[in-house]
């Protein structure tokens, strides 16, 4: 996946994981991407119980 840019890119040994790298953009992007399947599955479940309540 070429997402990053080189300025985007944690520098080698960065103390950051990809989840802890602050309010980069790219990142998010590709958080959601891989929380799709969990989105679908929330939407899913949502449909069947009428008193499902998201918040």
């Amino acid at each position: 996946l070429r997402f990053f840019t080189p300025s985007a890119r944690p520098p080698e040994n960065s103390p950051w994981t990809s989840n802890e790298l602050p309010l980069n953009p790219w990142l998010d992007h590709i958080r959601l991407r891989n929380n799709a399947q969990a989105v679908k599955y929330l939407l899913k479940e949502s449909q069947q119980d009428p008193n499902y309540n998201h918040t």
